[in-house]
């Protein structure tokens, strides 16, 4: 009972302090926030979703008109030697309004400049080969456009099943089948089916032509069976059927037919496949305007509820105030009766607490300056207890800071040219890093403590006390050192009873060859050209102390560093390092940065990196510890 009361006596001391009216504000407040937190979250995620079914539906517009344009393309390839290229033009122009209201919100302005480069060249086919041959390229341009609106407009990521299969079948199954169809009826427009190319290729597209066939079968079946309405089910039926009629009349068509037989049987496929496509668009449109209906819906629901809600909770919330104010008033009068000598007895009809607080009012008086007395003390042995808290707090954070490498010892080193970053997020760091020299050898080592604060702190002063031991043991072997290292790090855990333990990598350098071994994040190698490689250190070690014995997890690898060569040690701070959106650092940033500045000294490589983490988290808040170690081999001539 004493531990839960000095767990609320801070809340007590300022609560004792206000009267009610900021009493009911400051609860109010802190009952308002997280709700309001929550209703802004549920809302932006309400209107997440809303913006991002708008945003396929401005696909759909778009692909909508490349639809048109691709049957157009399908035609003009098809067609006699005299080709109307009107019906291909009021597709293009179609086309490029579209562009120019949502191509800037789609970003297709590249694939679509190529199409319409192409499209605006004048019309002086000599043959239907050279026309063929503009359709052609034409529609592969346009499945590029058609792919990146698929990819910039949400569809090829549509989260929900009632649209998915349709958007698979409008966006991806139904083009290829047209596609095929324009194909076949190409290779059957020649007049020479018997020759190679026919027969080479006719059973390829054959075999195409068939899974799609099933798989837009299957697919749609689901369609009919979790989204659409018996209506719509049964608009779609129709032309379903109709195309795998014409399906199986080109899949089942001799070669013995006429060129022309096989020219209708494709023609009759390409046509049902556009007539299917325009239904299920207009079926999938439909659907994602829905969502959009019950999403926004769904907010005006929420909003209301919240509403009446808060109406309530304001209601109940004033009535107790009034309620409560009355007691104190009572209170209060009673208290200055009493004062003056008068009687001072309270009549009231409270069933609640405030009833026995007026039955115990006059030892509530004689109590109240005892109770004082108490919570003062307790303050003062708080007060007591932080003062010593920060004053050990701040002894662990300088010798964090006396037993890191110093400046001038790193510029003894000739052969590296080093440069090495440490801050603490808090007062006291999990991170660790150090570079030791041991018989003409330097070894560096990088480690990351779980959690801050002074177990972490006092964890990592241990890791480092223990390398330094073990090294000037002489043990160079890895599984040795580590096995060692964690059985000593582990039984001081142990002792502890702490649940802390840390990843460890130690890189081992002589003679121009790095040896790494250890468990941490990645170790970065950047080549005198700039050039990055990454060396995963995930299956050469074992966190440190977390089992007893790691020996079986210790292995080692070794890598090759040629004058300008270097490598980076860093912990997760830098790489999860998150701005105000919540956007990480990364790897691919870290490895650019270096990459970028590589060539300059290391203090110079150091200082870029930390200034680009610096501006990406900006003001937002650092939540962990940032260590970096630059380490680059110098020319021969600089090393003597």
């Amino acid at each position: 009972m004493r531990l839960i009361r000095r767990l609320f006596d801070p809340a007590l001391g300022l609560l004792d302090r206000l009267r009610y009216p900021w009493k009911f504000s400051l609860i109010s407040l802190c009952f308002a926030l997280p709700i309001i937190l929550l209703i802004q979250m549920l809302f932006s995620e309400i209107g997440g979703r809303i913006g991002f079914a708008e945003r396929e539906r401005d696909g759909m517009a778009y692909i909508i008109a490349l639809e048109d344009l691709r049957l157009a393309l399908h035609r003009l390839a098809l067609a006699a030697d005299s080709a109307d290229t009107a019906a291909l033009s009021a597709a293009a122009e179609r086309l490029a309004a579209t562009e120019q209201r949502l191509g800037r919100a789609l970003d297709t302005g590249r694939p679509w400049a190529e199409l319409a480069r192409l499209l605006a060249l004048p019309a002086r086919w000599q043959n239907p080969a050279e026309r063929q041959s503009f359709a052609k390229e034409s529609l592969a341009k346009l499945d590029r456009l058609n792919t990146r609106v698929g990819n910039q407009s949400n569809l090829i990521l549509d989260p929900d099943l009632d649209t998915y299969y349709l958007m698979d079948a409008v966006l991806l199954k139904l083009p290829e089948i047209s596609g095929i169809a324009a194909d076949i009826g190409l290779l059957s427009s020649a007049g020479q089916p018997e020759r190679a190319e026919w027969r080479s290729r006719l059973p390829v597209l054959a075999g195409r032509l068939k899974i799609l066939l099933e798989e837009l079968d299957g697919n749609l079946e689901v369609a009919f069976a979790e989204s659409l309405t018996p209506e719509a089910g049964n608009q779609l039926q129709t032309p379903l059927a109709a195309l795998r009629k014409a399906g199986l009349d080109t899949l089942n068509a001799p070669e013995t037919w006429p060129a022309e037989r096989h020219t209708a049987a494709a023609a009759a496929l390409r046509e049902q496949s556009a007539t299917l496509w325009d239904g299920a668009a207009a079926q999938l449109d439909r659907l994602l305007e829905r969502r959009i209906e019950r999403f926004a819906q769904k907010r005006w629901h929420i909003a209301l509820f919240v509403a009446a809600v808060l109406v309530v909770v304001a209601y109940l919330f004033i009535a107790f105030y009034l309620a409560v104010m009355r007691t104190v008033s009572k209170l209060d009068e009673a208290a200055r009766k009493m004062a003056a000598g008068e009687a001072g007895a309270v009549t009231l009809d409270n069933r609640d607490e405030l009833g026995q607080v007026v039955h115990a009012f006059n030892r509530v008086a004689v109590a109240l300056v005892g109770a004082n007395r108490e919570i003062q003390q307790l303050n003062d042995r708080l007060t007591a207890e932080n003062v010593s808290m920060s004053a050990e707090l701040d002894v662990t954070r300088r010798l964090q800071q006396m037993i890191l490498p110093r400046h001038e010892e790193l510029r003894q080193i000739l052969e590296l040219d080093i440069a090495g970053f440490m801050e603490p997020a808090f007062h006291v760091g999990g991170d660790y890093y150090d570079v030791l020299t041991h018989e003409g050898g330097i070894l560096f080592g990088i480690g990351d403590v779980t959690g801050h604060g002074l177990e972490s702190g006092v964890l990592m002063i241990m890791v480092q006390t223990a390398v330094r031991t073990l090294l000037a043991s002489k043990e160079t072997d890895p599984v040795k050192f580590f096995t060692a290292l964690n059985s000593a790090i582990y039984d001081n855990v142990q002792r502890m009873d702490s649940d802390k333990n840390l990843s460890l990598a130690l890189v081992g350098y002589k003679d121009g060859l790095l040896s790494v071994s250890g468990q941490h994040e990645e170790m970065i190698v950047v080549r005198a050209n700039g050039g990055v490689e990454r060396v995963d250190t995930i299956d050469l070690g074992f966190p440190i102390g977390l089992d007893k014995d790691i020996s079986a997890f210790i292995a080692e690898t070794q890598i090759r560093l040629e004058p300008g060569d270097g490598a980076a040690l860093y912990t997760d701070g830098i790489t999860e390092a998150a701005d105000a959106a919540g956007r990480l650092y990364g790897m691919e940033r870290l490895c650019a940065v270096l990459s970028r500045e590589w060539g300059r000294p290391a203090s110079d490589i150091r200082e870029a990196v930390i200034a680009d983490v610096r501006a990406h988290i900006g003001g937002h808040t650092v939540y962990d510890d940032i260590t970096l170690l630059v380490m680059v081999r110098r020319p021969p001539s600089l090393s003597s």
